[in-house]
């Protein structure tokens, strides 16, 4: 009976170096885990028609070689949302390891109008290993089709000017110019417009000097 109860005791008191190594084993790996940055936060929105704003902010940095910006488009599907390829928007230097947070920005101008967005950010760490922080999705409002870009250009205007239109498709269009108090002063142009950049002459010099508001109406071919 006393070797028995002798076996018993050195099972559990082995079965109890067992579990206190496994503790300790665990807490150990636990701790030994350290991230690359401490994120305040990390935000995306869209800050025009074509662009989207990243913006995030760390609390302090270790190991940091360098920080990337990466966007995937979300393209639906029968079976739900798929999450496309990531590529790089913008790479930033690190400060390797900082005590001292940081602000973080970039812009990109490479977006769609009605398509959807995630950006990511990801750490890459002087050993060659990368992290992902965090991601946001963005919708971008507006329609791939309806695409309209408009410059004015000089403003103020004295002797010439003109206005360039960037279509992502042709369509039928109108331009026109009115006056401070509305009223229609000059068709500078009416009919088929063409996808990408077109330039029109406005007609400055048989206008008196004042405030003028060019207006342009459009409608893609999708559409007629």
């Amino acid at each position: 009976m006393a070797s028995r109860r002798s076996l018993l005791a050195g099972a559990n008191a082995e079965r109890r170096k067992r579990l206190v190594l496994a503790g300790l084993d665990f807490f150990g790996y636990n701790t030994s885990e350290v991230l690359p940055i401490k994120l305040s936060s990390f935000a995306a929105q869209q800050t025009g028609r074509r662009q989207v704003t990243v913006e995030w902010t760390t609390a302090g940095e270790e190991n940091v070689s360098a920080m990337e910006i990466q966007r995937a488009e979300v393209m639906e599907a029968v079976t739900g949302d798929v999450v496309g390829e990531f590529s790089v928007v913008d790479r930033q230097a690190g400060r390797g390891t900082a005590t001292v947070g940081a602000e973080y920005r970039t812009v990109d101008g490479g977006v769609v109008g009605g398509r959807t967005y995630i950006y990511r950010l990801v750490t890459v760490n002087t050993d060659g290993t990368v992290e992902i922080n965090d991601q946001r999705q963005v919708k971008v409002s507006g329609d791939e089709t309806m695409s309209l870009s408009v410059v004015v250009a000089p403003n103020p205007m004295v002797d010439r000017g003109s206005v360039q239109v960037e279509l992502a498709e042709g369509g039928e269009g109108r331009i026109v110019m009115y006056d401070a108090s509305g009223k229609e002063v000059s068709e500078v142009y009416s009919g088929a417009m063409v996808s990408g950049v077109t330039e029109y002459s406005l007609p400055v010099s048989e206008l008196t000097s004042g405030t003028y508001t060019v207006r342009i109406g459009w409608v893609a071919k999708a559409q007629w």
